[in-house]
C-alpha cells in the first residue's frame, strides 16, 4: 500500500553515444525521459538531421497507416466485438520481426497500394459519369437519328425534356415564334415527362427553343444514335469492372503482406519515439545530458546495466526536490495489483500520498460478492475470466481487468453459499438429503429470511471501510510532519464514531445493556472534542464554538455515507429475487410433455445468464461507487501523473520470445 520511492536519472555521455543510448534504453523500458523545456536545451549542431530524420519515419508510418486502411477492405478477417475491445496485437518472434525489417521492401507494396487505391477512386468516379449518360441516353435509345445530326447548315436539331402539363403551351410558343419553320418529335412518354427532338429552321434563335419550360438533354452529342452510345456507354462499364476485378484479386494477394506492413509500421513509430527522446536532450558540442524517472528498486538494476552496457557514461541518482512532481508508480503485492485498476478510474495518488489500492482490495471484493450474492453467479464469472486469459493472451492492462474479476468471482463463490445463493434457489430443487444438508451448514445469513440481518451487516461494513478512510487520513497526515492535526482533526471523528458504533451496539445487544451508560458518556464527551479541536482555527471564542458546532453538525453526513451501503443489500436481494422468478418459471414447464425439461433448461441458461450480465454491470458500478464516494472522499485527492517507461509502443504487434 505504497506509491514507490522514485529517483531522479542524470545521464551525462559522449554525443556519439546517444542514439545507440536512447535505443537501449528504450528496450529496456525502466526509465521514463523527462524532456528538457526548449529554453533551457543548449544549441545542437544535429538539430536539422534529427528534425529531417523524424519526418521522414512519421510520413512512412503514415503511409503505411493509409496502406493498411486500403487492404482492410479486401481483408477475410475481421476483427470481432470481442476482439476489437481486448485490443488484441499480433504476436511477432524477435526473429520474424528482424527478419521482416530487413528483407521486406515496405515502400514497393506501399507505393502499389496508392496506385490501387487512386485508380479505384478514378475508376469510381467515371462510373458515376458513365452511369449518369447511361441513365440519360437510355431515354432516348429509340431515336434512330445521329446525335450531331448533319443537318447542312440550314436547319438546328436540339434534344430536351417537356413536362406533359407544359406541351400545348410549349407547342403554341414554337408555333409564334418560329412561324411553322420548325418540327417536333415526341421520342418517349415517361411518368410526367416528354422527350422530343426538335428541329427547326437557323434563322429561328436557339433561345426561343431553351427556354424555362424545356430542359436540354444531360448528354453530349456525337457521331452516333442514341442507341450506339449507350452501347459505347455499357461497354466502357464493363471494361471499368474488368479493371476493378484485377485490382480486387491484386489488392487480395497483398493483404498476404498486412503483418510485414505492421510490424514496419510499428518499427518505424519507434524510430520515430527514438528521434524524439534525442531532441529531447541537452546537448554540447561532444556531450549530451539526458533526464529521467525511475524508481528506487530499479536504480540498482539500471546502474548495473548502463556499467556492463556503456562504461564510459556518468549516471547520478537523486531524490525529488520539493517542487518536482514526480510520476508515480505503484507497488503492491501480486493479489492486490489487479485492484490497482479501480484505484486508477478515479485518479492517481499524489507522490506524498497513501496508495489506497490495498486498503480498498478486500473491500471491493467483498462489496462485489455482496451484490452479487450468489455462488452459481460467482462461478460464471470466474470461468469466463479464466477462458479469456487463457484463449487472448491480453497484455498488462486487460489481465488486471481479468484477475480483478476472477478474485472477486472467486469471494462471490464463498459469500454466495454464506448468502443460501447457487443460481437463486435452485438447490432448493435438488432431491438429496445431503446436498441440502452441505447447503443449510454454509448458510451464515440468508437475506431473503433475515433481510434486517443483511441490512445491519452492510451498515456495519460501511462503517469500518468509513473510519478506515478515517484512519487513513491521519496516517497521511502524521506522515506529512502535522502529528497536532492528525491527533485533533482525524483523531477526535475516531472516537466519537467509534463511541456512537458502540452505543448502537450496548443498546441493542441485551447481554451489553450494562455498558450502555458508559458507551453515552463516552459519545458525549467525544462531541464535545469534535467541537474543541475542528473550531481551533477560527479567531475568538464564539468563532471557535461556533465552527466547532458547525463541523458536528456535518458529521450527519457519516451517517448518510453508513446507509449508502444498505445498497449492498438490495441489490443481492434484486439479484436473488430475478433468479428465483426464473427458476420457478422454469420449473412450472418442467411436466409439458416432451418440450418441458428442454424449454426448462433453456430458460435456465438463458435468465441466469441475462441476470449475471445485469446483476455484474450493476455489482461494479456500485461498488466502485462506495470505493469513490464513501472511501477516498475521507483521504484521497489523487492528480498524480503515471510513470510511463521509454519503450516501443506499438499499435497491431507485440515481439514475444
Amino acid at each position: 500500500m505504497a506509491v514507490a520511492r522514485m529517483r531522479k536519472v542524470h545521464i551525462i555521455a559522449h554525443l556519439s553515444r546517444k542514439a545507440e543510448l536512447v535505443a537501449t534504453l528504450q528496450e529496456w523500458s525502466v526509465l521514463e525521459l523527462a524532456v528538457a523545456p526548449q529554453k533551457e536545451r543548449h544549441q545542437k549542431s544535429q538539430t536539422s538531421a534529427t528534425v529531417v530524420s523524424a519526418s521522414e519515419y512519421e510520413a512512412l508510418q503514415a503511409e503505411i497507416g493509409r496502406s493498411l486502411v486500403y487492404l482492410r477492405r479486401f481483408d477475410d478477417y475481421k476483427e470481432g466485438l470481442i476482439d476489437s475491445f481486448m485490443g488484441l496485437k499480433a504476436g511477432v518472434s524477435p526473429e520474424l520481426d528482424e527478419q521482416i525489417r530487413a528483407g521486406f521492401d515496405g515502400r514497393a507494396a506501399v507505393r502499389q497500394t496508392r496506385e490501387y487505391d487512386k485508380r479505384l477512386t478514378e475508376i469510381a468516379s467515371e462510373r458515376r459519369q458513365l452511369q449518369a449518360e447511361q441513365s440519360a441516353l437510355f431515354s432516348w435509345s429509340s431515336l434512330s437519328v445521329r446525335l450531331k445530326a448533319e443537318l447542312r447548315g440550314t436547319v438546328n436539331i436540339s434534344f430536351g425534356t417537356v413536362a406533359q402539363k407544359d406541351m400545348n403551351a410549349f407547342l403554341q410558343r414554337l408555333d409564334t415564334q418560329c412561324q411553322g419553320l420548325f418540327h417536333l418529335e415526341q421520342v418517349k412518354v415517361a411518368g410526367n415527362k416528354v422527350n422530343v427532338a426538335v428541329v427547326y429552321h437557323v434563322s429561328v434563335s436557339p433561345a426561343v427553343i431553351k427556354e424555362a419550360i424545356f430542359t436540354p438533354a444531360a448528354f453530349s452529342t456525337g457521331e452516333a444514335t442514341p442507341a450506339e452510345a449507350l452501347s459505347a456507354v455499357l461497354f466502357k462499364l464493363q471494361a471499368l469492372d474488368v479493371e476493378t476485378q484485377a485490382i480486387t484479386a491484386a489488392s487480395v494477394l497483398l493483404v498476404r503482406d498486412k503483418l510485414k506492413l505492421q510490424v514496419l509500421y510499428d518499427h518505424y513509430g519507434s524510430l520515430l519515439q527514438r528521434e524524439r527522446a534525442e531532441s529531447g536532450t541537452q546537448d554540447t558540442r561532444q556531450t549530451f545530458w539526458l533526464e529521467g524517472w525511475t524508481d528506487a528498486d530499479t536504480e540498482a538494476r539500471l546502474t548495473e546495466l548502463l556499467a556492463q552496457r556503456f562504461p564510459e557514461v556518468y549516471v547520478r541518482f537523486d531524490d525529488p526536490q520539493p517542487n518536482e512532481k514526480p510520476p508515480i508508480k505503484l507497488k503492491n503485492a501480486q493479489l492486490a495489483r489487479p485492484f490497482e485498476l479501480v484505484t486508477n478510474m478515479y485518479g492517481w495518488p499524489m507522490y506524498t500520498e497513501v496508495d489506497p489500492t490495498l486498503a480498498l482490495a478486500p473491500f471491493f471484493g467483498l462489496f462485489f460478492a455482496l451484490a452479487l450474492g450468489d455462488a452459481g453467479y460467482g462461478l460464471m464469472v470466474l470461468a469466463a475470466c479464466w477462458w479469456f486469459i487463457r484463449k487472448y493472451k491480453p497484455d498488462a492492462v486487460s489481465s488486471k481487468f481479468f484477475h480483478l474479476f476472477i478474485i472477486s468471482g472467486l469471494i462471490s463463490v464463498v459469500v454466495g453459499f454464506a448468502v443460501n445463493g447457487f443460481f437463486g434457489n435452485l438447490l432448493d430443487y435438488v432431491p438429496i438429503e445431503a446436498v441440502q444438508q452441505v447447503r443449510r451448514s454454509l448458510v451464515v445469513i440468508d437475506p431473503m429470511t433475515n433481510p434486517m440481518g443483511m441490512m445491519v451487516f452492510s451498515i456495519a461494513l460501511g462503517v469500518v471501510h468509513i473510519l478506515l478512510g478515517i484512519c487513513l487520513k491521519a496516517y497521511m497526515t502524521w506522515k506529512s510532519g502535522d502529528k497536532l492535526g492528525a491527533l485533533l482533526d482525524q483523531g477526535s471523528w475516531l472516537f466519537l464514531l467509534s463511541s456512537l458504533v458502540l452505543l448502537a451496539v450496548t443498546s441493542s445487544v441485551p447481554g451489553l445493556s450494562s455498558y450502555a451508560g458508559l458507551t453515552q458518556y463516552a459519545s458525549m464527551l467525544g462531541a464535545v472534542l469534535v467541537v474543541i479541536t475542528q473550531g481551533r482555527s477560527a479567531k475568538g471564542i464564539l468563532g471557535k464554538f461556533g465552527l466547532g458546532l458547525y463541523a458536528l453538525y456535518g458529521g450527519v453526513g457519516y451517517f448518510s455515507d453508513a446507509l449508502s451501503y444498505t445498497r449492498l443489500m438490495a441489490l443481492g436481494m434484486a439479484s436473488a429475487v430475478i433468479a428465483m422468478v426464473i427458476n420457478t418459471i422454469a420449473m412450472m414447464m418442467t411436466p409439458i410433455p416432451v418440450v418441458g425439461w428442454i424449454g426448462a433448461l433453456l430458460l435456465l441458461i438463458g435468465g441466469h445468464l441475462f441476470n449475471l450480465l445485469l446483476s455484474g454491470l450493476g455489482c461494479f458500478v456500485h461498488s466502485a461507487r462506495l470505493q469513490f464516494v464513501e472511501f477516498f472522499t475521507k483521504f484521497f485527492e489523487g492528480g498524480g501523473v503515471p510513470f510511463k517507461p521509454f519503450r516501443r509502443e506499438s499499435k497491431f504487434t507485440v515481439i514475444r520470445g
